[in-house]
């Protein structure tokens, strides 16, 4: 140190006693270790401690400044460690496929159960205003497994409600009243034709008749014999149309539900594909080998199946209901 003033060089440390009677600094000397250690807090003592050893603290070598702030440091990364596990925990858990099939089932189980007064309101939609009034029990409709579903569009001009010709032939409601349909659309026949690869269509035919396709619909959905009234109808050939198959690739991926409301049941059966149906524009080198191709009339009669019609449908049902439907039938 030197004293630029004077010009002089003077070193503090050189004078006798400056360093050992000064209280504040003479702690840090191994003469005033036991006084350092019991002026200190019990809990300030595990202070002093060196990390890098193991030993306690009356074999520890003098060690005399404190280690509050590595400490404190270390223990808020241990503590914001956990935190972040968990966060990240609870995140794969709500996106993990199993805890989300896990609540969604745990979200149905209390909505069917009858001793849950508020079962509804656990239902919550994304939009605010739509709140959930009935809960249906959802089961497969096994009994119709052995049949293939599509799901039929009309595209363009082939739409029935534009078509005025074939709207006054079946009797279709108009566009003002869509939501209901007549018996002839619901009791309809779509068959499909092919000539070649490459001339494909599928003809619609209809019972033109009112009172008759309602009294066939009626036998039709009639699951008692007593009950059929009409057993036999004619299809009158309607109009032909281009056809466009999209199948879904997954067997559950589009499905049909028809609802019970006295048993409080839905069943559902799913759909293969959809098929989209435009106008057909013929060829006119092709117009009479249409006209020889197609039926002018299909005549359609009810009746049971055979036991060997029953015996297929059974084989094909119980791929996915594993039911023995024939000791079934025997009892």
């Amino acid at each position: 140190m030197n004293e630029t003033s004077d010009g002089l060089d003077v070193n503090y440390l050189r004078i006798p006693g400056i360093i050992e009677n000064e209280k504040s600094l003479g702690k840090l000397f191994s003469s005033y270790k036991n006084l350092a250690i019991e002026n200190l807090h019990p809990d300030d003592r595990l202070l002093l401690v060196d990390p890098n050893k193991s030993a306690t603290l009356n074999e520890e070598s003098p060690v005399f400044f404190l280690r509050r702030p590595q400490y404190v440091s270390d223990g808020e990364k241990i503590n914001l460690q956990n935190f972040t596990n968990k966060r990240k925990h609870q995140d794969m858990e709500d996106t993990n496929p199993r805890s989300q099939l896990h609540s969604v089932e745990r979200t149905f189980d209390e909505v069917i159960d009858p001793r849950n007064k508020n079962r509804l309101q656990s239902l919550i939609h994304p939009r605010k205003k739509i709140k959930a009034v009935k809960a249906w029990h959802f089961f497969p409709d096994t009994s119709t497994f052995d049949q293939v579903f599509h799901s039929l569009k009309f595209v363009g001009s082939a739409s029935l409600s534009k078509d005025r010709p074939l709207n006054e032939q079946l009797g279709q409601v108009s566009e003002t009243d869509s939501t209901s349909v007549n018996a002839s659309i619901l009791t309809s026949l779509f068959k499909p034709i092919e000539i070649n690869p490459h001339n494909k269509w599928i003809s619609l035919y209809a019972v033109t008749d009112k009172l008759s396709a309602e009294s066939f619909r009626k036998s039709f959905n009639s699951i008692k014999d007593d009950n059929i009234v009409n057993r036999h109808v004619i299809y009158d050939h309607i109009k032909d149309f281009d056809q466009m198959f999209r199948g879904h690739k997954k067997l559950f991926e589009d499905f049909a539900i028809s609802f019970d409301d006295i048993s409080d049941r839905a069943f559902f059966v799913p759909i293969v594909g959809r098929l989209e149906l435009k106008k057909k524009r013929i060829v006119p080198g092709l117009v009479d080998m249409v006209n020889r191709t197609n039926y002018a009339h299909i005549r359609m009669d009810l009746r049971n199946p055979s036991t060997q019609e029953t015996a297929i449908r059974d084989s094909r049902r119980e791929q996915y209901d594993p039911v023995n439907y024939s000791s079934i039938q025997e009892e």
